[in-house]
């Protein structure tokens, strides 16, 4: 029941159903099933127990993370902007939690990468000219944090992986059509958005996994595969988009972009250790650190469009380095893993489910660090979720291990 719990409360927070069902909002169910799972799952009896997850290094940097924000909300200058983040923060931190609580298998993770795939799926339907009309950007009605097409598309990208998990497990061919089918309309939906920043995540995904893969050929064709598609569907607009990346000094979004990472820079250098606040990135670009690039007229108050920039801004240097720790050591946690399994993979028992759960994770990893390169993404939801993934499967794997080495012994005797 708490495991069902879980899957709505993604469901709900992604998807925002109470935006065209309106009952859905007045009766708060985006409030109280997400509390009911809570605290049903800070009592409940898992292999993961609170003190196992405490130790855990995400959860050491999670709880290094509220303290910086809990300090910004002291000392920045507009207490209920910092506030708001922290609150916001702390909620899917208990996302975090709650996940590695309850999905203590594999089945109950493909549960999750299956709601994430048809999540965004029902979004393309509710919003079909994402798909339909690819020549105009079209934006994500009544979604607060997926609204914009460029968010929507990252979001997407860190969900591709898991498709592509859902495909190569799936044991009967009509699963397999249907997730193929699936996995099209996630690649179209980026394509429709225009988004370069989901794009460069897209090719950084296939390229890693080409890079991890064992069957390089093989792999060439299916990326071949995946370009005629994209070449046949994407409307020349697409292009035009991305050949600014390469001119990026002819076009006004991406001189943005470099402008405000710029002014992040002078943030963190003025105030190293607090950075200018939680929330406060725009109104002080706007303000104590206007661009010398802009004028007074016309000024727009930008956000960073950048992740990594963002937390430079607003947390300083102790922001940086901990989102820096977050990503790095889960990617490598999580190849030290892959290279063990397949090391070992003649003696450990369904080494190739792991094998695959640990590359698409780590692949949506990559996905979330070149995407959120390019968009302001460190409030939202999708790190503290696929962190939870992340120390779920470990926790797994090594329980799998234990018991393989258990059966050994009983073998012996």
């Amino acid at each position: 029941m708490l495991y069902l719990g879980l899957l709505l409360s993604l469901f709900l927070d992604y998807v925002r159903p109470a935006s065209y069902v309106p009952i859905i909002g007045l009766l708060k169910i985006n409030t109280i099933i997400p509390l009911i799972v809570t605290i049903g799952a800070i009592f409940y009896n898992s292999a993961n127990d609170n003190t196992k997850i405490i130790k855990h290094h995400n959860s050491k940097l999670f709880l290094f993370f509220l303290f910086l924000l809990a300090i910004s909300v002291i000392v920045a200058d507009v207490t209920e902007f910092s506030f708001k983040i922290f609150k916001l923060v702390f909620g899917f931190i208990l996302w975090y939690y709650i996940i590695i609580k309850i999905v203590t298998d594999i089945d109950k993770i493909k549960g999750i990468f299956i709601v994430f795939v048809f999540s965004h799926i029902l979004l393309v339907i509710l919003n079909p000219d994402v798909v339909l009309d690819p020549a105009t950007r079209t934006y994500i009605s009544g979604n607060a944090f997926l609204g914009d097409g460029n968010d929507f598309s990252l979001s997407v990208s860190l969900t591709v992986p898991m498709c592509l998990f859902l495909i190569m497990d799936s044991k009967k061919t009509l699963h397999k059509v249907i997730y193929i089918l699936a996995l099209l309309v996630l690649i179209f939906a980026i394509v429709g958005t225009q988004s370069r920043g989901a794009s460069l995540a897209l090719m950084g995904t296939f390229a890693y996994l080409w890079w991890m893969g064992r069957q390089k050929i093989l792999g060439i064709l299916l990326i071949g595969g995946v370009l005629i598609s994209i070449l046949a569907f994407a409307p020349p607009v697409y292009f035009e988009r991305m050949n600014t990346i390469r001119n990026y000094e002819s076009e006004g979004s991406a001189m943005g972009r470099i402008v405000a990472w710029k002014t992040a820079i002078r943030m963190a250098t003025a105030h190293p250790i607090t950075g200018v606040g939680a929330g406060h990135f725009p109104v002080k670009l706007g303000t104590d650190f206007r661009p010398p690039e802009f004028g007074y007229e016309n000024f727009p108050w930008l956000t960073a469009h950048s992740s990594y920039f963002l937390i430079l801004g607003e947390l300083g240097l102790p922001g940086i380095i901990f989102f820096l720790a977050l990503l790095i050591g889960n990617y490598r946690r999580n190849s030290k893993f892959i290279r063990f399994i397949r090391k070992k993979s003649d003696s450990i028992e369904d080494s190739e489910v792991y094998n695959k759960l640990f590359l698409m994770l780590n692949s949506s990893l990559v996905a979330f660090a070149i995407g959120g390169a390019f968009l302001s993404v460190t409030y939202y939801p999708h790190i503290f979720v696929l962190a939870g993934l992340f120390v779920s499967a470990e926790f797994m794997f090594k329980s799998h291990l234990d018991k393989m080495s258990e059966n050994e012994n009983h073998k012996k005797d």
